[in-house]
């Protein structure tokens, strides 16, 4: 089984509007899984001379299917799960009064696009592993402007063991635009020192 939640070899959007949506506890294979994305696929149906007919399932390996994730009016959509996948495009997006929270593995990825007014905050398990990380080919942002896509991070100190805990986007090839960075420390005598 694939997905624990949501298994999809098409686009899929899920918004969180004005409310909390969670994911947690979703498994597939005994592991954390809330989405899975499969390659797009398209079922056709063929008759043949003789007028019987049958199912082809055509795969586009050239045309990733489409995961968007969105928090608008104040929305929180909150991932404590992983999210898995075959090749798929991962858009970010909302309206920045809202945010979507990733807290566990994000793998498959090929593209991760942000929509101008994204807020992704990264949770300190939070772990996306992406050929290409860019903003949206619509979205228009300025130097100065407050519309850049925002990133927010998680950082946790462990000092007895010497260690540092934080959210991360492992990106194999190209970034490209701008972003804001907040970083929010989770440990307050980290900032004091």
């Amino acid at each position: 089984a694939l997905g624990g939640a949501v298994y999809s070899n098409a686009d899929v959007n899920i918004t969180a509007d004005n409310a909390t949506s969670l994911f947690a506890g979703n498994t597939a294979n005994g592991k954390s899984n809330a989405i899975y994305m499969d390659s797009l696929k398209i079922e056709n149906t063929v008759s043949d001379p003789d007028g019987e007919e049958t199912t082809e399932t055509v795969e586009y390996a050239d045309k990733p299917a489409v995961l968007t994730l969105s928090a608008v009016n104040k929305g929180k959509l909150i991932m404590n799960d992983a999210i898995d996948g075959v090749k798929y495009n991962l858009n970010i997006s909302g309206d920045g009064t809202g945010e979507v929270a990733l807290n566990n593995s994000v793998t498959g990825v090929k593209e991760l696009s942000f929509g101008k007014n994204a807020v992704l905050h990264l949770g300190t398990k939070a772990d996306i592993h992406t050929q290409n990380m860019k903003i949206e080919k619509n979205a228009t942002v300025t130097r100065n402007a407050v519309a850049n896509p925002t990133l927010k991070i998680d950082v946790d100190v462990d000092r007895a063991n010497d260690k540092i805990n934080s959210g991360m986007i492992n990106v194999a090839e190209d970034v490209s635009g701008s972003y804001s960075l907040i970083i929010n420390a989770l440990t307050p005598s980290t900032l004091a020192n």
